[in-house]
């Protein structure tokens, strides 16, 4: 079902501004046409026309700040410490890049009325600039592929000193033409960060960025990750995350980001600490953390463009590419979620402060969420007066709101582009582009802010001009605008009595959050010492402890105490991100008891949480005496909760030890009481030492009598079928003699159909050609799954061919049954007789064409019963879709297609390569005695992964491997339909649409 597939991997590589899925087109011949009288354009109503659109909450209001000729194309901002703001103008979006019309404005309330009333140029010739963000009396703008530095030095409001920080950014797409450099997946979010370092988010761009000045320091590659960087030394570091368009911190420096349908999700894993593990598998920094799912409902007041709804029903119909989305509707749900903002001000009600805001620039809206700790996990929760309408909504489809900032006054201002059409022009079909004006709006933009109607505005507060005590003092302000300032200043000062001043600040505040500036400020000027460290490790306030933890890392040396005693209360705290950043700090961290500490925090660790994998990461460069620890326990580590723990242990375990540590291992493995659990132990720590037939020799010696029980246990009609399939993995993996024979009497046997499917998939690692064709007189007792499996297994060895075409010629199989490589392969066979019988059986056209889907349109509208669908989709679909609790996640799930409707549906599985997403092209790994076909899922650097029909996952060792080949084409077999009736069909449909939701 291409499109099943097609859903899953379509590369949405928005934003800047985040809401659109970017898709190949069809070529202009073949779409359909539209008239000009269908897609009317109307023209940019008057401020008072926009205010009157607008519906706010409930005690809060919108009013304008600042707007045209003041500022146009808003996109980026960023307040000086005197309250002036300076705005990045993208005035050559979206196709203008080689005009280089972007540049930065400053804005100034002269008159102290809250509106700004007075602009100026202080920067242009930009190429598309994003990102904005003030220091040392200058700006750092983000305009890719650079990163310069700005600066007024005589006062007039224009920048008279400009210079190129970083470059290098999108550094792939070179030489950086408008047609490959995508408009809304550039750099942006320059944020103060609480560690002192400017931050900013990559979007799609990556590329290899090199500080200017300095080459030596050589390349960073970004590709997938944020960045931050020293204002003072030009350092620049990865940072977690790899989001679109918004980034922003809490109080506490915690991250959250936005992509286009994934409106907003929290970095939980900080740069830096992943690698130390190097067998520990990858995982996300980032966390999708919205209740009401990643593309939650929205609520938007203004109309659906005629142009959204014309190409939506153009992408129902399959008339032209791009994703369907929301049941086919052409709004409603997030698609372009941009500029998440966390409020840190102090003008709204308290209850309000740390509410997350995002955009919806497509929909003309802005979305809250209240940000609930659960944890180390947030989760983001709409408030209940939000449950069917927005925090701000305009019937204005001018209305775009693309980022936010926590402003000086203690309110949050918006910046709202104000354009007709806000679309990335590679995703609007080109006879509808044609009749839209894609520049209309670019001399128009306009600044909000959104204030509590019950609170008064605070009279004008800037920090510019003020002492270094006024500063301190500063840090422990309730707006969070002041403090990130003044930390920011206070970083700038030539003061020499800022360390001192520090000091005494943070032994004594009351303000927790002050603490933790202090903190990374002491750092940062060189000027931290044990005692301020040792406070904040024992800090009542569980954010000042992680911090503390953090500051201990890059000043260790400072500390004469021993650091298992300084870290040996906090192994009992009780705070969940307190434990985590423990154990990731522990890996940094060289002392005594650090695999002691390790080890505690790895038994209060719930298997496959995030404190588990920071403990597991930490533990790899120490792996072999962690693992002493373990092996010392063994009881333990058997308990049902933890048994697939102690299995992951030994699997990361087996490479780090030495040859006579491995055998201790596996004798103390093998002496386990479970029999299953002692088998799948001993397989991992053996599978992962990428064992030759001498370590699989010493093995088998060194567990000799776990592998006799094993043997007994074989023959043990009392052993549970679970059990013996963990037993013949065993036997099969350390090739004892004589298990093909064990293997084939276990097959004649009764057996449920996942433990015959998971016997045929062993007899890949038995040599034994013979068992396999002994095995073929079988298969007419094997169930579908059962069947694939060994067919797979045929195929993989290029044995019994002939065997296969009497099956098809006999109809024992159908041609559905076989994948295209499969087929392929009969097809093109290198004896003329088998390769002639192929094509003869083969030949028969698949049930596709404009002539089956005729046919089988009048499924589309008869009655249908989901039951008989569930049964069709566990015979024909399972083996790769999972739909409820049904079936294997090869492809996509299936409720991610149903925006496709059935008719969409019904062409996704007649013509499979219509459209097939790369992640899910067949590809064929061929090694020394072994051919292996599936989707390549995972690659450990040892071994490839290759998931196949079914859900199963063979390991192909990368010292064996010959040639890896593409077929371009799905693994779902044309055909899939052959021999149902129009009403199996359409109750199949049902099933899929509705997956029995309609019974």
């Amino acid at each position: 079902m291409n499109r099943f597939y097609d859903r899953g991997i379509i590369p949405k590589i928005c934003l800047v501004f985040g809401f659109l899925a970017i898709s190949p087109l069809r070529p202009v011949g073949q779409q359909p046409s539209v008239g000009v009288d269908e897609l009317p354009s109307r023209e940019l109503g008057s401020l008072t026309e926009s205010l009157a659109s607008f519906e706010v909450a409930d005690g809060f209001r919108i009013e304008p700040v600042a707007w045209e000729p003041l500022v146009v194309d808003p996109v980026a901002m960023a307040f000086d410490e005197w309250g002036r703001l300076y705005v990045v103008e993208m005035r050559d979006y979206s196709e203008r890049r080689p005009e280089r019309l972007g540049r930065v404005r400053r804005l100034e309330d002269r008159d102290g009325d809250g509106v700004m009333d007075h602009s100026s140029v202080y920067v242009d010739d930009l190429p598309w600039p994003t990102a904005v963000i003030c220091y040392d009396g200058g700006i750092f703008i983000g305009s890719t592929p650079d990163i310069l530095y700005a600066k007024d030095e005589d006062g007039d409001g224009v920048a008279d000193h400009r210079k190129t920080v970083f470059t290098g950014f999108a550094s792939d797409y070179a030489p950086y033409e408008t047609n490959r450099l995508n408009v809304q997946a550039l750099l942006n979010s320059f944020r103060w960060g609480i560690d002192n370092r400017i931050h900013g988010v990559t979007s799609g761009s990556g590329g290899k960025v090199v500080a200017v000045d300095h080459p030596e320091r050589g390349a960073l590659n970004l590709r997938g990750r944020d960045f931050s960087f020293d204002p003072r030394r030009f350092d620049i570091r990865p940072e977690g995350g790899g989001a679109q368009h918004g980034m922003s911190f809490d109080d506490w420096g915690q991250k959250f980001v936005c992509s286009n349908s994934d409106h907003i999700q929290q970095v939980v894993l900080p740069a830096g600490y992943e690698g130390l593990n190097r067998h520990l598998p990858g995982r996300s920094a980032r966390v999708s953390i919205a209740d009401d799912g990643a593309a939650a409902p929205v609520y938007r007041l203004s109309p659906d463009e005629p142009w959204r709804v014309i190409r939506t029903r153009w992408r129902v119909a399959g008339q032209v590419g791009g994703p369907v989305e929301g049941g086919g509707r052409p709004s409603g749900y997030f698609t372009g979620a941009t500029g998440v903002t966390i409020y840190r001000g102090d003008q709204w009600p308290q209850e309000h402060v740390g509410n997350a805001l995002i955009a919806d620039c497509g929909s003309n809206l802005i979305h809250r969420k209240r940000i609930v700790p659960q944890g180390l996990i947030n989760t983001a929760t709409r408030y209940g007066e939000d449950r069917s309408r927005e925090f701000v909504a305009s019937r204005d489809n001018w209305f775009r709101p693309v980022q936010f900032g926590n402003a000086p006054d203690g309110s949050l201002w918006v910046l709202d582009m104000a354009r007709e059409v806000i679309e990335h022009p590679w995703s609007l079909p080109e006879n509808i582009k044609r009749h839209l004006d894609l520049n209309h709006g670019n001399q128009a933009g306009r600044v909000y802010r959104i204030v509590s109607s019950s609170r008064p505005m605070h009279e004008r507060r800037t920090l510019g001009g003020g002492s270094t005590e006024s500063l301190i003092e500063a840090l422990e302000h309730p707006n969070g605008w002041h403090r990130d300032s003044a930390a920011r200043l206070l970083i700038e000062s030539a003061d020499p009595s800022v360390g001192e001043r520090l000091k005494t600040f943070f032994h004594g505040t009351r303000s927790s959050k002050g603490r933790v500036h202090a903190l990374y400020l002491l750092q940062s000027l060189g000027e931290l010492g044990a005692p301020e460290i040792l406070k904040g490790l024992s800090d009542a306030n569980p954010a000042v402890r992680v911090h503390g933890l953090r500051c201990l890392e890059s000043n260790v040396d400072k500390i004469d105490s021993e650091i298992g005693a300084l870290l040996a209360p906090l192994l009992s705290d009780e705070n969940e991100r307190v434990l985590f950043q423990l154990a990731l700090s522990i890996g940094r961290l060289e002392y005594s008891r650090a695999e002691a500490d390790l080890y505690q925090l790895s038994r209060q660790a719930m298997p496959g949480s995030w404190l588990d994998y920071a403990v597991r990461n930490s533990a790899g460069p120490r792996m072999a005496s962690f693992w002493a620890l373990i092996e010392a326990e063994l009881d333990f580590w058997q308990t049902t909760e933890r048994r697939r723990a102690l299995i992951d242990w030994c699997q990361q375990a087996g490479p780090s030890l030495s040859a006579a540590a491995r055998v201790q291992a596996l004798e103390a493995l093998s002496g386990l009481d479970d029999i299953g659990l002692a088998g799948n132990a001993v397989r991992a720590m053996l599978d992962s030492s990428q064992a030759g037939e001498r370590v699989r020799a010493q093995t088998r010696a060194s567990v000799a009598a776990l592998v006799a029980r094993a043997v007994e246990k074989v023959g043990d009609q009392r052993t549970s079928p679970r059990d013996l399939g963990d037993i013949l993995e065993l036997l099969v993996a350390l090739r004892v003699d004589g298990v093909d024979d064990l293997v084939e009497r276990v097959l004649g046997k009764e057996l449920p159909s996942e433990l015959v499917t998971r016997c045929l998939r062993m007899c890949r690692r038995i040599d034994n050609p013979s068992l396999i064709l002994r095995l073929a007189k079988q298969f007419p007792q094997f169930l579908p799954e059962s069947r694939r499996e060994f067919l797979a297994l045929l195929f993989s060895r290029k044995l019994g061919l002939d065997r296969v075409v009497d099956w098809l010629e006999e109809g024992t199989i159908s041609y559905r049954d076989l994948d295209q490589g499969q087929r392929d392969l009969l097809l093109q066979h290198t004896d003329d007789t088998l390769r002639t019988r192929a094509q003869t059986v083969l030949r028969r056209p698949a049930n596709g064409g404009q002539q089956a889907l005729d046919a089988l349109m009048p499924a589309l509208l008869l009655e249908a019963s989901p039951s008989n669908g569930r049964r069709l989709f566990v015979e024909r679909c399972a083996l790769c879709h999972r739909l409820n609790d049904l079936g294997s996640e090869v492809g996509p799930a299936v409720e991610s297609m149903r925006g496709l409707r059935k008719r969409g549906i019904l062409e996704a599985i007649l013509f499979p390569n219509r459209e097939v997403a790369p992640q899910y092209f067949g590809v064929t790994v061929t090694g020394e005695s072994i051919q292996e076909t599936g989707i390549l899922v995972g690659d450990t650097g040892f071994a490839l992964s290759l998931r196949q029909a079914g859900g199963a996952e063979v390991q192909i060792p990368k010292s064996e491997l010959v040639s890896i080949k593409s077929s371009q084409l799905s693994l779902m077999p044309e055909g899939l339909l052959e021999g149902l009736s129009v009403r199996e069909v359409a109750d199949l449909l049902e099933f899929l649409m509705y997956g029995g939701d309609a019974e």
